[in-house]
């Protein structure tokens, strides 16, 4: 991961007295969270990560899995999805297993 950590003091009436800063070294955008800095480097720079979600219905990957839960939804376009084991069912595809 290609990256520069840096502390950023805050005012003293803040609740933290200095923050992380992530940095992209390839385009020096940055990311106070380590998370979208992740993603950001997937997304913009091809950088792989551990996590990747990949879409099985179509060519979308992502690292974080809030939006590969909504991208699934948009296919599913809210749907309910019933389990064919039980009489479960749900328009949530996290609660699938």
């Amino acid at each position: 991961m290609n990256s520069y950590i840096i502390e950023k003091q805050i005012p003293s009436n803040s609740i933290e007295s200095t923050k992380l800063l992530h940095i992209c070294s390839q385009c020096t955008r940055t990311f106070k969270d380590i998370n979208n800095f992740r993603e950001h480097l997937f997304q913009e720079h091809g950088e792989l990560g551990v996590n990747v979600r990949q879409c099985h219905l179509c060519s979308y990957a992502t690292l974080l899995k809030s939006k590969y839960d909504c991208h699934i939804r948009c296919h599913l376009n809210n749907r309910v999805i019933r389990c064919q084991k039980c009489n479960y069912s749900t328009i949530n595809i996290r609660f699938v297993k």
